[in-house]
């Protein structure tokens, strides 16, 4: 029988111990977060940032895409700069933050009357969990991190009998000002923490329930991603691909465990079963299956709000959004886990091992991603002074690298932030996003780099200009929005021309490419404009072998029932 929380000792030597297991932990694993680095949007933060208090504050509320309401970690972020803390301080930060949530992971099933080695075991299952590269190693994941310690602090106090329940709404209302996805927590704390609703809980609903209505008045809808038209889509969820994404793809994920691991996939999966199934069998969780449950529903309802933009890819891009539902499960399982015999502690021990290992290689894409960054931009700096006054560069930068965000976003504020030319515009992307008109541009006021893997830039500019004179292929192939949407292309194609047969619709879409075995991510894509008539040429790297790739498109819309994109292969370079 588990002692009563209200009963249990304090063991303040034993906690400290326990803390410094967690914070070694951390920096075991994820202490090469230091060199990743600013990528992605923290270049956007870090503008704003220096712009002034008010303006970050705009661009995290209402004038903030996609539409949030941010504004404590905005505050943080304001006020590290503001003293000069740099890109290592930032992540110091971070690691700091992810230390003390897994610590408070372990006081909070201390409270619930778990077994000490019960406690540090659920901290440090936190701490390591593979899947956590992204919400620690990138610094604009803050907002998870900072959210998830605001709601495990009130979960801390939920766990004591009696006390205020102006404490834990207080911390709920901290948390959703950090990140909206806290919303449902308070409907999963009586699940994790298995007490009766009391009412620390009914105040943190309420909290939730007052937030829903003035984010609305202040946004002018639900917020988060909107299309072209204004439209938010929460309204153009897909039931089909949640349910995929969540039931299929994620434990596929879960047990994996390392990105994209190609062929060791297997493998990973089977370890992965071996050692679960251990401790379901070991460690006394299946004695609990009630619990279990509930734990299992507290995890989808913590997901819950943004389970309309949830997608964990083979490179775990959108991994931090499982950061404070993972929490929740630790916070869930670990009171039950019965580590008296060595073979439990055992099994706990493999989990562990295998989860440092697969977090630590996860991370080491963030740090890659930035050396990348840092060459674009000394590439960019290379071509800035032979540009003419208020030219657009277009730089073919990379998207990410093995699910670490280098440039998705950010690229201007980079290029502000290192004091390139300011009368030019820098844009990521190729002509491909500009749709026809970029042809008339080309080599006059428009250009397109490509930064080269060994250093210095490549003008693409004349290459393009000459695909857009190409004429239309007669061998063309159609392609279908997904899920049907994938086709083979032959080996040494160097560009796609994509045409769409409306009279009169301006299309705007995505185009991935990968090689037989790869998965398709953004890191491999080009963004297009069609017009009506003549087609778009999306060029595709040179640097990848002549080996057989395969194509999806994604549209942003659907096209009317009576119009077709078909797409048709450049085989040899423009002359």
């Amino acid at each position: 029988m588990k002692t009563p929380a209200h009963l249990v000792p304090r063991a303040p030597a034993q906690s400290w111990r326990y803390a410094l297991w967690i914070a070694a932990a951390v920096w075991l694993v994820w202490g090469s977060s230091l060199g990743a680095g600013v990528l992605s949007d923290d270049f956007l933060y870090l503008q704003w940032a220096r712009q002034g208090l008010g303006e970050l504050m705009l661009r995290l509320t209402t004038h903030s895409y996609p539409q949030t309401l941010r504004p404590l970690p905005g505050l943080l972020w304001w006020l590290l700069v503001g003293t000069g803390v740099t890109a290592p301080g930032l992540h110091v930060l971070s690691l700091l933050v992810h230390a003390v949530n897994a610590a408070l992971v372990s006081v909070i099933v201390r409270r619930l009357g778990g077994a000490p080695e019960s406690a540090l075991t659920g901290g440090l299952l936190f701490a390591v969990f593979p899947l956590h590269a992204e919400a620690v190693a990138w610094a604009s994941s803050l907002f998870d991190l900072t959210a998830a310690l605001f709601v495990l602090l009130a979960l801390s106090r939920l766990a004591r009998p009696g006390g205020s329940a102006a404490v834990p709404a207080g911390l709920q209302a901290a948390a959703l000002l950090c990140k909206e996805s806290p919303l449902t927590a308070p409907m999963a704390a009586p699940l994790v923490l298995q007490r009766r609703v009391d009412r620390g809980y009914l105040a943190m609903m309420a909290v939730s329930l007052i937030y829903l209505p003035i984010r609305w008045a202040l946004l002018g809808g639900p917020g988060g991603y909107v299309d072209s038209g204004g439209a938010s889509l929460l309204f153009f969820v897909n039931p089909t691909s949640i349910a995929r994404e969540v039931f299929l793809r994620l434990p596929r994920r879960l047990l994996a465990a390392i990105k994209a691991p190609g062929d060791l996939e297997p493998w990973l999966v089977l370890a992965s079963l071996a050692l679960l199934a251990a401790l379901w069998s070991v460690t006394g969780l299946r004695r609990h299956p009630r619990r279990v449950a509930a734990v299992g529903a507290a995890f989808l309802l913590t997901l819950l709000p943004v389970l309309p933009v949830f997608a964990v890819d083979a490179y775990h891009e959108g991994s931090r959004l499982l950061y404070l539902p993972v929490a929740m499960a630790c916070v869930g399982l670990a009171p039950t886990l019965d580590l008296s015999r060595r073979r439990a502690r055992g099994a706990v021990l493999a989990l562990l091992a295998f989860w440092a290992v697969a977090g630590a290689l996860n991370a080491t894409s963030w740090t890659a991603a930035h050396d990348l960054a840092e060459r674009t931009l000394h590439a960019m700096g290379d071509v800035a002074p032979t540009l003419p006054g208020g030219a657009t560069v277009l730089v073919d930068a990379a998207d990410s690298v093995d699910g670490a965000y280098v440039f998705r976003n950010g690229l201007a504020a980079a290029a502000a932030l290192r004091g390139l030319r300011q009368d030019v515009h820098w844009v990521r992307g190729t002509s491909a996003q500009m749709g026809p008109a970029a042809a008339a541009r080309l080599q006059r006021d428009l250009f397109v780099v490509e930064p080269r893997a060994s250093g210095g830039v490549a003008d693409r500019t004349a290459v393009e200009a000459r695909l857009w004179a190409k004429p239309w292929q007669e061998s063309k192939v159609q392609i279908l929005p997904p899920p049907h949407g994938e086709t083979a292309i032959p080996p040494g194609t160097r560009a796609v021309q994509v045409r769409q047969t409306c009279a009169a619709e301006v299309v705007e879409g995505t185009l991935f490419w990968k090689r037989t075995g790869e998965a398709f991510t953004l890191a491999r894509s080009h963004r297009f404009r069609l017009g009506p008539g003549k087609p778009t040429p999306v060029r595709l790297p040179v640097a990848l072998p002549d080996a057989p790739r395969w194509l999806r498109l994604d549209l942003d819309r659907p096209l009317p029932t009576d119009c077709a994109v078909e797409l048709a292969a450049v085989t040899t370079a423009p002359p």
